[in-house]
């Protein structure tokens, strides 16, 4: 019974710890840290965070390696369907590329379903396994912490009280030596995997980049060589090279002009509503604003009449008599040319002869 309870009174005393440690702020979790015991638990939980990265982008390349073989093959088996046999020798690239990619398509499979889970990630988690052993060591730090700051007060209440001393100075002094061990450990542990953090990370780099050249000596091998006789530099002086950069999308730029327009299009509708309540609400000053306004910018004199031409006739207004067809190309259709008679002709040019004698 003694035994129970002197375990649920640590149990008590270590969920009380926790609580409190899930209310504090980390600075403040820092402040009452070993400054030691701080270093080596961020580089821990770089090392950690640095793992997971790696096991998330050599899955990706995996998958995006295959993927874009696959679709290579569907793409090359589709051509090799749809050029017939005598069309040469478009006929005969065809099989050939998916021939290659066909090759291609097997590799990457392999890749990504056994050489990355057996040769990368796994090394990976050879860091991982430590990592989660030191977490292990790192819980066992912190609640024989707890239970060392414990056991130091009630040292203190002791010899204040004259009473158990020596009682509370053993329980004291085996918590501080465990929690000593486990401190050591910790931080021991976790300089030995940092500094040595390179046998993996670095192996793994390797390994990775083997496997990325390996694959583009695999195209040339199964895709480039046995397309030799392809006019690729034929093609290149004909294609855009994907080494340029291609212009702003026409998409974006309508987009963008068409955003402009209902900008301006929103704000003028905003002008012209608040305008037309304000008249709606003063008419009086409205109407006394518009003739201040008029006073100020007088109205211009009147543009006489427009005289006709030199022979006094008024000037025709033109009337479209026929409908335009769609097929038009907007030639003469649309405004037809009538010749001019041999008078109408001598007098337009004596007028622009008067008009040059100047």
């Amino acid at each position: 019974m003694k035994k129970f309870l002197s375990k649920t009174k640590k149990s008590v005393t270590l969920g009380y710890a926790k609580a409190k440690d899930g209310i504090s702020s980390d600075k403040k979790k820092k402040e009452n840290e070993d400054p030691d015991y701080v270093l080596h638990y961020e580089h821990l939980h770089m090392l950690q965070d640095q793992c997971a990265l790696l096991t998330k982008s050599f899955n990706s390349i995996g998958v995006q390696s295959f993927n874009t073989a696959n679709a290579a093959v569907a793409a090359s088996a589709t051509f090799a369907e749809i050029i017939q046999v005598d069309a040469e020798p478009y006929h005969t690239h065809a099989l050939k590329s998916k021939d290659g990619f066909d090759r291609l398509k097997l590799v990457t499979e392999n890749l990504r379903s056994h050489y990355i889970p057996q040769n990368e990630i796994n090394l990976i988690k050879l860091c991982q396994e430590q990592i989660v052993q030191l977490k292990v060591i790192k819980n066992k730090r912190k609640k024989n912490r707890v239970l060392l700051l414990q056991e130091e007060s009630h040292l203190a209440a002791a010899r204040e009280k004259n009473k158990d001393v020596d009682l509370h100075e053993e329980k004291t002094r085996i918590r501080r030596e465990k929690y000593e061990r486990y401190h050591n450990d910790f931080i021991n542990g976790v300089s030995r995997l940092y500094e040595n953090r390179m046998n993996y990370f670095g192996k793994a780099y390797q390994i990775y980049q083997f496997y990325m050249l390996e694959l583009i000596a695999l195209q040339q091998q199964y895709i480039v060589q046995p397309l030799n006789d392809f006019p690729l530099q034929k093609m290149r002086a004909e294609t855009t090279s994907l080494t340029v950069a291609p212009p702003i999308p026409l998409e974006e730029t309508g987009r963008s002009n068409s955003s402009s327009f209902f900008k301006k299009t929103k704000k003028d509708s905003k002008l012209e509503s608040n305008s037309s309540t304000a008249s709606t609400s003063n008419p009086g000053a409205s109407q006394s604003a518009s003739e201040k306004t008029a006073s100020a910018n007088p109205s211009p004199a009147p543009i006489p009449p427009t005289k006709g031409p030199a022979d006094g006739k008024p000037f025709e207004k033109y009337e479209q008599k026929e409908e335009l067809d769609d097929s038009s190309d907007l030639s003469d259709d649309l405004y037809p040319v009538t010749q001019p008679s041999p008078q109408q002709q001598q007098e337009e040019e004596k007028k622009n002869d008067d008009l040059i004698d100047f």
